[in-house]
């Protein structure tokens, strides 16, 4: 009846897209606290999805479609996503718009990357090369809220440098570990998405 599959892992697939677009309506209504919160959804629903679909039986179709709709859904999460939410924070200069342009096509890059080759091993760990786009969701909370607690950040330039760096880290040949793999390196999305929600609650 519909084009693609309709399995758990998609749909959750399907609500990281979601988030990343209340992120923006979020954001454009004010209530940064709460956008932060979606984007840092769409990045459990990201995590979650590959655990779930790796654990079941697919044939090579739904595998192909799966990991498809994943890319699209990690290029909305930390490709577009990022940059609207930096528009509406007031980086709405010229200039901006080739630093958005040059952050998307970075994003697609480490995409288009990932699924041609995939993580690879290094001493029995594995790494990835180039940043994960999925680490965006957290560098750009912890980013904000760095801005919210130090005036000394309050320029457009910091945000602008922000940006720059994760489109550069995107890109660059260099090994990047996977979080999942290391003691405690969860707490790298705990700690800012407990910080939002204290944020939003309080």
């Amino acid at each position: 009846m519909f084009l693609g599959i309709i399995n758990v892992p998609n749909i959750i697939t399907s609500l990281a897209i979601a988030a990343a677009m209340a992120a923006c309506g979020l954001t454009a209504a004010g209530h940064v606290a709460a956008a932060m919160l979606c984007l840092l959804g769409a990045t459990i629903c990201d995590a979650l999805d590959g655990m779930i679909a790796r654990r079941q039986q697919r044939d090579e179709r739904t595998r192909a479609f799966g990991a498809q709709l994943d890319s699209l859904a990690d290029m909305a999460s930390y490709g577009v996503a990022p940059c609207f939410i930096a528009f509406l924070w007031g980086l709405n200069a010229a200039g901006d718009f080739a630093l958005f342009a040059c952050y998307v096509t970075a994003a697609a890059f480490r995409l288009a990357w990932f699924d041609c080759h995939g993580p690879d091993e290094h001493a029995g760990r594995r790494y990835y090369t180039g940043m994960p786009s999925t680490y965006a969701a957290l560098v750009l909370p912890i980013a904000l809220a760095a801005q919210q607690h130090w005036s000394a950040l309050t320029s457009p330039w910091y945000l602008r440098g922000v940006l720059a760096g994760i489109a550069l880290l995107f890109v660059l040949r260099i090994p990047v570990p996977d979080l999942r793999q290391l003691p405690g390196g969860f707490m790298a999305l705990l700690l800012p998405l407990g910080y939002w929600l204290w944020h939003l609650l309080s």
